[in-house]
This record gives C-alpha cells, structure tokens and sequence, in this order.
C-alpha cells in the first residue's frame, strides 16, 4: 500500500507539472495577445505598461520561472488579463461554484435514477417492464446533452414561459441539474447493467446457483456490491469534469459557469485565466482517478497482494 501511495503521488506531481509546462508554452505559441482582444486604439505608453505589469515582455522562459514560482511556492494564480484587478482565484471561485453545484446535483441524481433503471431491468420479472427500462437507458445514452438540453429550454422556457424561472434551492439551475441527471444517467444505468450480467455469468454465481441460493439472495449479497465498484472509474472522473464538461448545457441555460468562463478566456487569449483553470481542472482530475485506484485497491484484496 505504501509503495503504491509513494508512487501515485509521484506520479501526479510529475503528470500536473508537464500539463502546466505545456500550456503556458502552447499559449505562447499561439497567435495573438490579450492586448488583442483588448484593442488597437491604446496609446504605445499603455500598451508598454500593461507588457509590463503582467511581465509580457520578458522572455518566454523567464515568464514561465516566474510562473512555476508563483504557484508552486506562493500559491498565487495571478490576476485576469483582460480584467486587471480580478483574482484568477476569486474567479474560479465565483463560477465554479456553479458548475459544481450543478454538476453533482445532476451526477449524484443520474446515480441514483440510472442504478435503479439498471437494477430494475434485470431484476424485474415482468419482461415488458425490464425492456422498457433497457429502451429508456439506450434512449438517454444516445441523445446528447446539448439536445436534452435545447428540448427542456424550448419547453420550459419558451413555450411555458411561466416556468422559466424554476429554482432550486433558490437558484435558477433546475433546468440545468435536469439536464445533467438525463445525460448521465442512461451512462449509469448501461454501465450498471453491463456489470450485473457480467458478474451473474461468473464461476461462483454458477456454483451458489447449484447450491440452492436463490438469484435474489445473490443479488443482495454479493453481485451488486461487486458491480457497484467498477462504476468508481466512471463517477469520480466525472464529477471532476464537471468545471468543464457541462459547457454547453451552461451556454443554452445562460448559466455563468466555470465552463463558460474558461472558453471565453481562451477565446480572449486570457494567460492567467486559461492557466489558473487548467491547473484546477487537472488536479481535481488527476485527484479523481488517484481515489478511484486507492478505492480499487481497498476493496480487492488481490491488487493489495500485488502492489505491496
């Protein structure tokens, strides 16, 4: 287990660090400034203060020292460049709080509606009932989200427009969080599923079966716990794509999200902004997948054996 810790940390040390090397030098290479988003009509002594206040007329590897500095030793994120005065931090704050009060909601929902939609499509005698389930989970798969998400904006905003303003806990993201439940949970439910029947063919169902446990028994006992895991892998990442990966439903519902701000300041060659939210991104990512091993490997006494 130590050996493993060890070594995933190292690992994540190394893999945040070469995501942010390559960012800051990528955006050095592309095309434009904030100074062009900004204008043309500055006069040459702003446009030398404003080089200079954000350290834009140094070398490239000196910038990126700086940078590294910053973050590493300081914890500091630097301001906006196209909105002097504005914390990066402050930033990601304020807008991903939304994101991520609309992401979980939607994730922690799709869960539960898209294990029950699972569960009940094998477990259910009555054979319509468990197609019909099998149907609802493909349909959720296939439509993507920006169409579940245009559907719900045509229906409840401009056709029933005094449902416009539906809330949640008081915030206008109802729409949104529904839109989120959709899109995930027929992933759940498919998944979930799949993890059932795979584990109902394994060589110790079989065995219990010839013994006379019955099929409910199993179920409660030892195949859904035993399916339930592998869906870490595919919880944990999601919920730390929820900064970005919602973007487009943030965009139909003129929700100001994480994902919005994050595109706008790539569209507006916004250095500070775009490198303050791949830097979280990433660690909640790499974060994600580190739990979701550790987890993997508290609950199977096999990678424990192999990893030490």
């Amino acid at each position: 287990m130590k050996k493993f810790i060890i070594g995933k940390t190292v690992n994540m040390i190394i893999s945040l660090f070469t995501v942010l090397t390559m960012t800051f030098f990528m955006l050095d290479s592309l095309p434009g400034t904030p100074l062009s988003y900004l204008g043309k009509s500055i006069e040459t002594q702003s446009k030398d203060n404003y080089l200079e206040h954000y350290n834009l007329n140094e070398p490239v590897f000196d910038r990126y020292i700086n940078f590294t500095k910053a973050i590493f030793f300081h914890g500091d994120l630097g301001e906006s460049m196209i909105y002097p005065g504005r914390k990066v931090i402050d930033e990601i704050k304020r807008y991903g709080s939304t994101s991520f009060y609309i992401g979980i909601k939607g994730i922690l929902l799709g869960l539960f509606i898209g294990g029950g939609i699972g569960i009940c499509s094998i477990t259910v005698n009555n054979r319509l009932i468990r197609n019909i389930m099998v149907i609802i989970s493909l349909l959720m798969v296939s439509v993507p989200s920006f169409i579940v998400a245009t559907l719900l904006y045509y229906i409840f905003v401009v056709k029933l427009t005094t449902l416009s303003t539906l809330t949640l806990d008081g915030e206008n993201t109802l729409l949104p969080v529904v839109c989120v439940t959709v899109s995930t949970a027929g992933i759940y439910a498919k998944y979930f599923r799949e993890g059932i029947l795979e584990e109902l063919r394994k060589d110790y169902v079989l065995q219990a079966r010839a013994k006379g446990n019955t099929r409910y028994n199993l179920l409660k006992k030892h195949v859904l716990k035993n399916a339930l895991f592998p869906m870490i892998a595919l919880v944990l990442p999601q919920i730390a794509g929820i900064f970005i990966g919602f973007y487009v439903i943030e965009s139909i519902f003129s929700v100001p999200g994480f994902g919005t701000v994050y595109i706008d300041s790539v569209n507006n060659r916004d250095y500070s902004m775009i490198l303050g939210a791949t830097l979280i991104f990433t660690i909640s990512y790499i974060i994600s997948v580190y739990v979701a091993e550790l987890l993997f490997l508290v609950a199977d006494p096999r990678l424990r054996r192999k990893n030490g």
